[in-house]
């Protein structure tokens, strides 16, 4: 009886520990593959904000590009942009500017607007950006050419605005860390390009 209770327990026990395996090997394939997506989303993100960051970048030399043969920007504005063909078709809809977010770009002035004449300097302003688009757009690691031709940029959501510059705290660029201290639900980020 005693030997049989024993078997019995033994039974009982080699029951419980391979019913203990397949609950950790299910647990641990599960995290597997949390891992395999986690990553594969960060990456897809980290994409899709590079291909976002060079927008502005590929933006930026084509006003210029058009602008090269003039003494300054008059009459730089969306509008013009978009009438001078100066911007990809693939940029255009419903008559603006739109970017891969799908929200609307205004160039010109600080509001938008067109520039007067002797402007040396122009706006190019991402309307309706949600917290961690401009969290990611603000703090993204553009190279130093890009830099070269940026004189301020401006993070504003309803009656705050920060602008960042050269000489003032804090310095341009910014990190992420200082980005989501800026950033709020709906900004409009405000590059000011020499």
């Amino acid at each position: 009886m005693l030997v049989r209770n024993c078997c019995l327990i033994i039974k009982e026990k080699i029951k419980n520990a391979k019913r203990v395996y397949k609950i950790t090997f299910l647990l641990v394939l599960l995290f597997s593959l949390l891992g395999i997506v986690l990553v594969m989303f960060s990456e897809q993100k980290d994409e899709y904000v590079q291909k976002s960051a060079l927008e502005v970048v590929e933006l930026s030399n084509l006003i210029r590009k058009g602008y090269q043969n003039r003494s300054d920007y008059w009459g730089l504005s969306t509008e013009s942009l978009i009438k001078n063909g100066i911007v990809p078709a693939s940029m255009i809809k419903n008559n603006e500017l739109i970017n891969l977010y799908n929200k609307e770009i205004e160039v010109g002035n600080i509001s938008g607007g067109m520039l007067m004449p002797g402007s040396r300097s122009f706006n190019i302003i991402y309307l309706n950006l949600d917290r961690r688009e401009c969290v990611d757009l603000a703090s993204y690691k553009f190279d130093e050419k890009f830099w070269l031709g940026v004189m301020s940029v401006t993070i504003s959501h309803n009656d705050t605005m920060t602008t960042l510059n050269w000489s003032s705290e804090p310095l341009l660029p910014i990190n992420k860390k200082q980005a989501r201290i800026i950033c709020r639900n709906s900004n409009k980020i405000i590059w000011r390009f020499e």
